[in-house]
């Protein structure tokens, strides 16, 4: 069913409904019962209530829709489908003027009394109805942690979503806000507004569903539970984590399992972060279509038999029936994989095709099928496959196969090293697979020429069941009009070829551009980012570079680690200009196009490109047993091409970068441009000194960043420029860790800080954690060198900052009051600072540096004060109250476990010194 619509007929009739069942809905005791045993936000994250408001008497109020009065209305099978039809947006016109006549009709179903008029005027409105309609638990193609949650309002008014709260009970706890109109939708977007690049978040959100299943929970603003997805636990009931497919809601009124169900990849909307459609329909109506149908669900609607509501409560048909999808499994091989061309064509390697068979006598609606790799191919069939006909599917467009028409496209690449191809019918049932027992391709070529590889025998499909096309029986031109390598859309050639040079078919056009050879170095591997990028380490891109003065055509030309990697260029690379070869998708560089895409992956414990001419010479090669340069995680620096005869490479130096990764985050490499290595290596006067910390704030208490919400998004650090120039922080980055934890945060080129300027950057753009219990703030070169920072220890209360007072002197303290973009400041109390108490230390004790390396362990706890926080905050400013890792106290109560300390031996506070509006104690270790 689709949301949407009719929802000012909906709002009558659920007025009806909840006026006729209030009274038997409120005496039933078990359903009372199991209401109160439910548990409430409201005892975790929500104030005690007032008197005033506990004296709720109304039940109708916050009444949810929740299972137990769906149930109950279900009873009545003639006012279910009326409250249905209210919310479809397939219903015809003649519905309308049924539904009074449904509910006169229906005697033995619904008991009369329920329906008087005179019940309408006093039932209750019925409260905002909120529920969670579609959940990416999956996250999307461009990243596994692009996670979305969609929220939908049935109802016929607006919602205010203030103090109504998402939760899994773990990590994720979405405090709601603003409004969600009359049939509208609210998304929420996993740490960024990216995740749908086309569409905007209406809140962002942090934690983590995971992907063997949780349970959501949207609270109103009583505390109760409004709404539930997979609420009973377990796995998630629909959605698949290989096509990163949504779990949308199919609009049945319940919250069980069987009201969900996984996209089906092909009605969906919206665009990832690299680009990609979304397997979903972010704030849209459910699509009506299932990539797999759900056994308790009614049969596809995509039927042209269109039922017309009667009196009478029966449906006619009108139009034509067509062939509806069974649900019921089919036999295996029922359809056959009969041909996988995983190599391409000549054209391209990217023209991949795939061939399926019917071999029975009858024809065969693959609607709701699907044939998948587990990975990046997942492709929801649709169509009649006729007996003993084939079906021919094209990857990306209908040129593949240039002059024989595709059944479908589909998107997704097929590596040549090996992958698995499944073939499911509507019920999930595996009816036949390609290279099943995965490992390399057991037929088919990739070099000299592709050869496509062809099913030769029915029943379970086994290595021997396939062989490579022999080049000599065939059919059908690629896209540059050469002869494919295999049979598309027709029967198995009977003829199995072995990989052969040795062909010299007449109609391959130019065969002399294969004999052409080119000098050493006469293109050249310039940069290979082989770790990938900090958005993604499968992100990995490569580029090629002409040095001479002619163009150069790459027909022909092979690129290849020897292994899973081997890319047929195609185009041709102009003199001093750059190619680039991005894996996967063109978001591995988001702001620049690729020249060409390729399948494979780079070992980050280290390869050996080569690039070989049409004639077989190697013209360049990278790399070997371990990478010469380049750096992994954290940094994920490409390797650079220092100089070109002898070659040698380097790590991107930080000081020359270009080109975006798939967050749109600054790539630590030159992807398009002259590397950083021919750039002069910067002096020490690019790493001024004068640039510092000067203020962060680990726990916030107030909105500092101007979001409306106090979070942990308002945590900060301010940089102070201390010097007489402007310094460019680009590439400059900050983090909480010199080694590991959280990844850093990467200063975009191009930023200045001028002279006296103070730089704020809150965690809501870092996404760097200050832990309040002690963490690490540090400000890096693009090198990766400390230019400051520091280890610092428990912050206790809300707004207290790490301060440098006078701006940029001293060491960072706590205690001072935050001034983000503003000089600092004292707290209140210490803006008249009273004297240092004189202290006299007794005979035997001496004074402690907490600070030394040769601190003595503590052996007391705590501290005594009076006068509150500002007297604490100011001893601590002070340094009379400090400590080392935990560890060592100079200044604590003079107290030992318990124990007083021996009074002979505690120093002596002079008299001059009392009555300064709080109280100092202090010992010193013997």
């Amino acid at each position: 069913m689709k949301r949407g619509g009719g929802y000012f007929l909906s709002a009558l009739v659920f007025c009806l409904l909840l006026s006729a069942f209030t009274a038997s809905i409120r005496t039933l005791p078990q359903e009372s019962e199991t209401e109160s045993a439910t548990p409430t936000v409201s005892d975790f994250f929500f104030p005690t209530p007032t008197e005033t408001e506990t004296e709720t008497e109304s039940p109708p109020e916050t009444w949810t829709p929740t299972e137990t009065v769906w149930a109950a209305l279900t009873e009545t099978e003639t006012l279910t489908d009326a409250i249905e039809a209210t919310r479809s947006e397939t219903i015809t016109e003649t519905l309308a003027p049924t539904l009074t006549e449904t509910s006169s009709e229906s005697p033995t179903e619904t008991p009369t009394g329920t329906m008087t008029a005179t019940n309408t005027p006093t039932a209750p409105a019925a409260p905002p109805w909120v529920v969670i309609s579609e959940v990416a638990w999956a996250g999307t193609a461009a990243s596994s942690s692009d996670e979305w949650i969609e929220l939908w309002n049935p109802g016929a008014a607006d919602v205010d979503l203030t103090s109504w709260m998402l939760t899994d009970g773990g990590d994720i706890h979405a405090d709601l806000g603003g409004t969600i109109g009359a049939g509208g939708f609210y998304l929420l977007e996993r740490s960024d507004d990216t995740t749908v690049s086309d569409i905007p978040a209406d809140r962002i959100y942090t934690g983590a569903l995971s992907n063997s299943g949780e349970s959501l929970f949207l609270y109103d603003p009583t505390g109760k539970i409004a709404d539930s997805a997979n609420g009973d636990g377990g796995p998630w009931p629909a959605g698949q984590a290989a096509s990163a497919a949504a779990m949308e809601r199919t609009g049945d009124g319940s919250a069980s399992d069987s009201s969900w169900c996984t996209n089906d990849g092909v009605h969906r909307s919206g665009l990832d972060a690299g680009g990609n459609p979304i397997h979903g329909t972010p704030r849209q109506s459910f699509s009506g279509f299932c990539a797999v149908p759900t056994p308790s669900r009614t049969p596809n609607r995509t039927s042209t038999s269109t039922p017309t509501l009667t009196g009478t409560g029966t449906a006619t048909e009108t139009g034509t029936p067509t062939t509806t999808p069974t649900t019921a499994p089919y036999d295996p091989q029922s359809v056959i994989i009969s041909e996988v061309a995983w190599a391409g064509t000549a054209a391209s390697s990217s023209d991949e095709w795939i061939e399926l068979w019917n071999p029975l006598s009858a024809p065969i609606d693959l609607s709701g099928w699907t044939l998948t790799d587990g990975g990046d191919i997942h492709i929801a069939l649709g169509g009649v496959i006729e007996p003993d006909g084939f079906f021919l599917l094209e990857r990306t467009d209908d040129g593949t196969v240039s002059d024989i028409a595709a059944d479908q496209i589909y998107t997704g690449g097929l590596s040549n090293g090996g992958e698995i191809l499944q073939l499911l019918d509507p019920s999930g049932r595996m009816i036949d697979t390609a290279n099943g027992d995965g490992g390399p391709w057991p037929a088919g070529s990739s070099a000299p020429v592709p050869l496509s590889m062809e099913h030769v025998s029915g029943g379970a499909e086994s290595d021997s069941s396939w062989c490579s096309n022999d080049g000599l029986h065939r059919n059908g031109a690629d896209a540059a009009g050469n002869p494919i390598n295999g049979t598309p859309r027709s029967a198995f050639s009977g003829h199995c070829g072995e990989v052969t040079p040795t062909r010299t078919p007449t109609t391959t056009p130019t065969p002399t551009t294969a004999l052409i050879s080119y000098p050493s170095y006469s293109v050249i591997i310039n940069e290979v980012a082989w770790a990938g990028t900090a958005a993604s380490a499968d992100d990995e891109w490569i580029e090629l570079w002409n040095p001479g003065s002619e163009s150069i055509p790459l027909d022909g030309w092979v690129l290849t680690d020897g292994n899973d990697i081997e890319i047929h260029l195609e185009g041709s690379i102009g003199p001093g200009e750059y190619f680039l070869l991005e894996r996967g998708g063109d978001e591995s560089v988001s702001d620049l196009t690729a020249s060409q895409l390729y399948t494979g992956t780079l070992s980050n414990s280290g390869e050996e490109l080569r690039l070989w001419d049409p004639a077989g010479n190697v013209i360049d090669s990278a790399g070997g047993a371990r990478w010469p340069a380049g750096a992994a995680s954290p940094v994920y620096a490409s390797m650079e091409q220092a100089t070109i005869d002898p070659p040698s490479w380097m790590t991107n130096t930080g000081w020359v970068m270009c080109g975006r990764d798939a967050r749109g985050e600054p790539i630590r490499g030159t992807p398009g441009r002259a590397n950083s290595a021919l750039f002069p290596t910067p002096t020490a006067t690019r790493i001024p000194k004068g640039v510092l910390i000067n203020e962060f704030v680990p726990k916030p208490g107030s909105d500092w960043n101007h979001d409306g919400s106090i979070d942990y998004y308002d945590e900060f650090i301010e940089l102070l420029n201390t010097n007489s120039i402007p310094v460019d922080l680009g590439g400059w980055m900050l983090d909480d860790a010199l080694s590991g934890g959280s990844r850093r945060y990467v200063i975009h080129p191009g930023t200045m800080i001028h002279p006296k300027e103070y730089l704020v950057f809150f965690r809501s753009q870092t996404h760097l954690a200050l832990n309040d219990e002690g963490d690490g703030v540090w400000l890096l070169a693009p090198d990766g060198r400390p230019v400051d920072g520091m280890l610092y220890t428990r912050t206790r209360w809300p707004d207290s900052g790490w301060d440098r007072f006078p701006d940029g002197e001293g060491k960072l303290r706590l205690g001072f009051p935050p001034t983000p973009g503003e000089p600092n400041r004292l707290p209140p109390d210490l803006l008249n600072p009273k004297p240092k108490p004189h202290v006299v230390i007794a005979e035997g004790w001496r004074e402690v540096d907490c600070a030394s390396s040769d601190a003595p362990v503590a052996v007391g706890g705590g501290f005594l004060t009076t006068g509150g926080e500002e007297s604490t905050r100011m001893a601590e400013s002070y340094g009379w109250f400090t400590w080392r890792n935990g560890e060592c106290f100079a200044w604590t109560a003079p107290r030992i476990f318990g124990r007083s300390a021996d009074p002979m031996k505690i120093p002596e506070v002079g008299s001059s010194d009392s009555g300064l509006g709080w109280w100092w104690e202090a010992w010193y270790l013997q």
